[in-house]
């Protein structure tokens, strides 16, 4: 059947259609916002390490300028030069006490020129060792100040600025200052829109070290929470998991490195480790800075969804205006292939069977006579001189006389008797169940309803026409054709004795 197939065929690859364009749009979508993000995180991680230089290098010059503030004190100059450490620690404990307070500095050194450390103003009673970190060994090789991140013998990891004093008779020492890196980190944070966390590896440090530099600073953490390393500082009250399981596979192969996470509160964040390098330029650790990208993917996923509701809406429209349209015209194509199967089986003067109906018809019942063994007749019938109606009296009245045949004929006929039109004024009717004894019957019915009634009414002077008719059994025929030919043999044989007249048997 047409109609449904029709839909199926249209609305199934329709449909599918836009499924893999909706599924092709939200993945652009999709990789749209990702990019968009990936971009900005690429922005925020390239500004992390400039940030975090940056902050380091405004702390080194504050540091550097009160360092040649403090060498041009004639006092503390004197005091140094004549090794007073009481009238030296009794000078710049204020000053140092200023620093820590307003700038952070944790640590105040007085090393003389070979660098033997004079007086520790944080740790006055600790003197005499010998100063070689890098910073001091670069201070003295270049003659200028330097500054870096170096480690302290308490596993601090601190920004320190030394600076070699000279005066007229030349180099009479070094004064350094240095801070510890912790609160520069919610700087860079602020100044990047990121959080961070500073990891240092162990190989570095000392555990026992280490833990006293936590308690000195007051500041909590875990020497055995990472195998390789331990966090020095962070922004975030939580690691995310993400990044804490992504830690102890580091090995410090210490590069660029991409990671997401998400934080237990359903925080979602990308970011990077970053390299963290000492003076000497030595990877000591991690800088690993994470941006929150929940409103960002939340955004995506609420665009991701505007977006599929919009075209499944627009899709079910699409898909409802098809399924009513092509149901129209299903409906319609249904019509018209009723109509062209009428067209094609009937006779459009009459509305009898056409011949290609008609012998159709007359295959079927002749394959079902052999099949149950039932009886079949049929009646070939021609009108006598029909050729004289049309050349006399016109087409339209030989029309108008074939269709009052075909009226008479069926008003004689059974009502299950199928009748037909070959062509012309011949016409074929099969008898289902009739032997040719009631055949004979019928057809002396169909002569009588042709010839005992005057033709046309209405159309000139009334005339009269006969009718001759072959009859036959179909009885062990071979095939439609060999008992067509039959009954038109026998049709020809009433003619040949003058017509209106029906055959039985072969006329002579």
């Amino acid at each position: 059947m047409v109609e449904n197939r029709c839909r199926v065929r249209v609305l199934i690859p329709l449909a599918l259609g836009l499924a893999i364009l909706l599924g092709s749009f939200l993945f652009s979508i999709r990789r749209h916002k990702e990019a968009a993000i990936e971009a900005e995180l690429a922005s925020t991680l390239r500004a992390v390490p400039h940030a975090f230089q940056n902050e380091l290098q405004s702390d080194a010059d504050t540091m550097s300028a009160v360092l040649r503030a403090l060498a041009l004190n004639e006092q503390v100059r004197s005091a140094f030069r004549s090794r007073d450490r009481a009238q030296l620690l009794a000078l710049v404990t204020p000053v140092f006490d200023q620093l820590r307070a307003e700038h952070h500095i944790t640590h105040f050194y007085f090393s003389d020129s070979l660098r033997v450390n004079l007086l520790r103003v944080h740790q006055p009673h600790v003197h005499g060792d010998t100063v070689d970190r890098h910073t001091t060994l670069t201070a003295e090789s270049t003659r200028e100040i330097s500054h870096g991140l170096e480690f302290g013998p308490l596993g601090t990891l601190a920004l320190r600025v030394v600076m070699p004093w000279y005066d007229q008779e030349g180099l009479i020492g070094y004064v350094e200052l240095s801070e510890e890196i912790t609160h520069i980190i919610p700087r860079v944070c602020e100044a990047c829109d990121a959080e961070l966390f500073v990891t240092v590896d162990k190989q570095h440090l000392y555990e026992e070290s280490w833990k006293t530099r936590q308690e000195l600073l007051g500041v909590r953490g875990d020497w055995d929470q990472f195998p390789e390393c331990v966090v020095f500082a962070q922004t975030l009250e939580e690691i995310p998991r993400s990044v804490s399981d992504y830690l102890p596979r580091r090995q410090h192969e210490h590069g660029v490195a991409w990671v997401s996470a998400a934080t237990a509160d359903g925080q979602r964040y990308r970011g990077a480790f970053l390299p963290l390098r000492d003076a000497r330029g030595v990877a000591i650790g991690d800088l690993i800075a994470m941006r929150n990208v929940t409103k960002e993917l939340a955004a995506a996923n609420a665009a991701a969804l505007l977006s599929s509701v919009t075209w499944l809406a627009v899709g079910g429209i699409l898909l409802a205006f098809f399924y009513v349209f092509l149901g129209r015209v299903e409906r319609r194509l249904v019509e018209v292939n009723q109509r062209l199967e009428v067209l094609a089986t009937t006779d459009e003067l009459t509305g009898l069977m056409n011949r290609r109906a008609i012998v159709a018809r007359l295959e079927e019942e002749l394959t079902r006579s052999r099949r149950e063994g039932t009886p079949l007749s049929l009646i070939m019938m021609d009108l006598d001189n029909f050729k004289q109606v049309n050349d006399e009296r016109g087409h339209t009245v030989g029309d108008a006389v074939l269709k009052e045949c075909c009226r008479r004929l069926t008003a004689a006929t059974r009502p299950y008797d199928q009748l037909g039109r070959m062509g012309g004024d011949e016409f074929l009717l099969l008898l289902p169940g009739a032997n040719q004894h009631a055949a004979l019957a019928v057809a002396e019915r169909m002569r009588s309803a042709i010839g005992n009634e005057s033709f046309p009414r209405g159309a000139g002077p009334p005339f009269r026409l006969t009718a001759s008719l072959g009859v036959t059994e179909a009885v062990d025929a071979p095939s439609t054709e060999t008992i067509l030919t039959v009954a038109d043999n026998r049709l020809y044989g009433a003619k040949a004795l003058g017509g209106d007249r029906a055959c039985g048997l072969p006329c002579s």
